[in-house]
């Protein structure tokens, strides 16, 4: 194989594991869906990254071959992926206890938030 075929079938893997992460955390609910048909094309984009891990997070950077490290980038503690940024980064906490209503989240508390409530956070917290 070449390492073009190789490249992308690591992406197809990687497309379908960030797909299958948005859907089990978001759900195909018609609000959701209503909400996100809302968003002009700057906010779909980035809240697609944010919520499918393809945008300019560290980790994503770092699977590209971008950078050398995966490291969150404010302290240095964990990979900055998108679970990691909008449930657990501490240097984030206070962002997200004004925006999503707890300084710390599950994975699974995810759902239950509105897009509008996690674009707030996203812009306030000013991520990529």
């Amino acid at each position: 194989m070449t390492h073009f075929v190789l490249l992308c079938n690591f992406l197809h893997v990687c497309v379908l594991a960030h797909c299958h992460y948005l859907l089990t955390h978001l759900g195909p609910s018609l609000g959701t869906r209503a909400k996100f048909m809302t968003f002009n094309r700057t906010q779909s984009r980035a809240m697609t990254g944010l919520l499918t891990g393809h945008n300019a997070l560290r980790r994503h950077l770092h699977l590209l071959g971008l950078l050398d490290s995966p490291l969150c980038r404010k302290r240095r503690v964990g990979e900055e992926t998108s679970a990691h940024i909008l449930c657990e980064c501490e240097a984030l906490a206070s962002f997200r206890h004004a925006y999503l209503g707890s300084f710390s989240l599950e994975p699974d508390g995810i759902r239950s938030l509105g897009l509008g409530a996690i674009w707030s956070y996203g812009k306030a917290a000013g991520l990529p």
